[in-house]
């Protein structure tokens, strides 16, 4: 007996026009030697999904129809970005809708390790370095946006780089891909890239101006501010210390002015304006709000002037003004009249006299005397030495008849002691 040979049937599989072919043994399952795959279409890909039918037991010569799926390589929106390798960098590119925000996942494992990436959008371009790539696509990085504001009326350009995993959670490691955006400006005098921290620190990075485009190396998730900072001009007043601050802040910050008057000085006017002539309104703190220009800051001052008055016994003598400082010089010395009991004499005056520090009040300081008169009748006292006279009588005859009284006791202590002695002795006598 002779052993039956096995039948082979042929499978033709058609892989985008390209055509395998290859002999099965009858009863089996076919496999397609490669693995299915369709060159991209700028910036649609295919994603194999089948065959055009299903792969059964082999029982004749077939044919296998590969079946993709289009797809964007870098979704955004309802459409896609476009997408350029030039063998170093892939640019991808939709420019057309603001904050449009790119799904990057598919094209960062396409690239990662091979590729730097550039993102064109309608703010600006965004580049990744060739470890950049690497790193987000360690992370997962799914959704980027990047957007760019300008502010007309405070010169202020805002730019933001969002990037998330497939979560929507934001990324936050410690990268800077460079951001290069246009500008609305003359030339970057005096401008400043800076963020703020959670503390409210201002921080400036560096950045390059060229051909009307702004670029700096920025970490995602931070509001980014290129703006110009715009300084608090002092109109320059030896009587007046300023402080401030900030001599120099850009549109929006809050400045603080503080001021203080030399001795003897008051303010008689204070203005702030801005470069156009405005007046720039102060808080009641001190502070006020950098505008777009800068800012003219004017403290006029005058000397403050004090009343000196020199006076006597009530009434003034003389009243001079003077500014802080002068030394005032008083009136010829005072005479005052005497009166029924006294006369007086012009000693100086109840403080030492100073520069003029303040209103002040220099009164008359006079020594006195106690007047006696005299006329034809002898002499005349006046009505204080009267009385001083009769309180002297009057005590010398208190005194007086103290000492008679005092006398009279110590007599009759003597006469009675005396009376004493003679009577023992009389006593004695008669014993004997």
């Amino acid at each position: 007996a002779f052993d039956r040979l096995p039948t082979y049937y042929t499978v033709k599989w058609n892989v985008d026009g390209n055509v395998i072919t290859k002999n099965y043994i009858s009863g089996e399952v076919p496999e397609c030697p490669v693995t299915p795959s369709k060159s991209d279409r700028g910036d649609v890909g295919y994603r194999f999904t089948g065959w055009n039918k299903s792969v059964g037991v082999l029982h004749s010569d077939d044919e296998y129809v590969a079946v993709f799926e289009e797809y964007y390589i870098v979704p955004v929106g309802t459409s896609g970005a476009s997408v350029k390798d030039d063998g170093s960098v892939v640019t991808v590119s939709s420019v057309g809708v603001y904050g449009a925000e790119f799904d990057i996942s598919e094209i960062l494992s396409r690239i990662a390790g091979k590729r730097a990436l550039k993102i064109n959008t309608a703010s600006g371009s965004v580049e990744f370095s060739f470890a950049d790539v690497i790193r987000l696509n360690e992370l997962g990085a799914k959704y980027f946006s990047f957007t760019s504001v300008h502010n007309p009326k405070t010169g202020k350009h805002k730019f933001f780089l969002t990037l998330k995993d497939s979560s929507g959670n934001l990324l936050t490691e410690d990268f800077e891909p460079t951001v290069v955006s246009p500008v609305s400006l003359q030339n970057s005098d005096g401008y400043t890239v800076s963020y703020e921290t959670g503390d409210g620190t201002v921080v400036r990075v560096s950045y390059r101006y060229a051909d009307g485009s702004v670029s700096f190396a920025a970490i995602p998730n931070i509001t980014y501010v290129f703006s110009a900072e715009y300084s608090v001009i002092y109109v320059s007043n030896p009587d007046v210390e300023v402080s401030l601050s900030a001599a120099s802040a850009l549109p929006g910050t809050k400045v603080y002015i503080s001021y203080s008057l030399k001795d003897g000085y008051e303010l008689s006017s204070f203005s702030l304006s801005d470069s156009s002539g405005n007046a720039v309104s102060m808080d009641e703190d001190g502070s006020f709000i950098m505008p777009a220009s800068d800012v003219l800051l004017a403290l006029h001052s005058v000397q403050k002037v004090y009343t000196v008055r020199f006076s006597s016994n009530g009434t003034v003598l003389a009243s001079y003004e003077h500014v802080w400082g002068d030394v005032p010089v008083p009136p010829n010395d005072p005479v005052r009249a005497a009166d029924e009991e006294y006369s007086y004499t012009f000693e100086g005056w109840d403080r030492e006299i100073l520069p003029v520090s303040g209103d002040i009040n220099y009164e008359a300081v006079y020594s006195r005397e106690a007047i006696v008169k005299v006329d034809s009748g002898g002499i005349k006292l006046s009505p204080t030495i009267k009385k001083l006279f009769i309180a002297g009588v009057a005590g010398f005859s208190v005194l007086f008849l103290l000492i008679v009284a005092l006398i009279t006791v110590v007599s009759i202590r003597r006469r009675n002691r005396f009376n004493h002695i003679k009577n023992r002795r009389k006593y004695s006598g008669r014993r004997h």
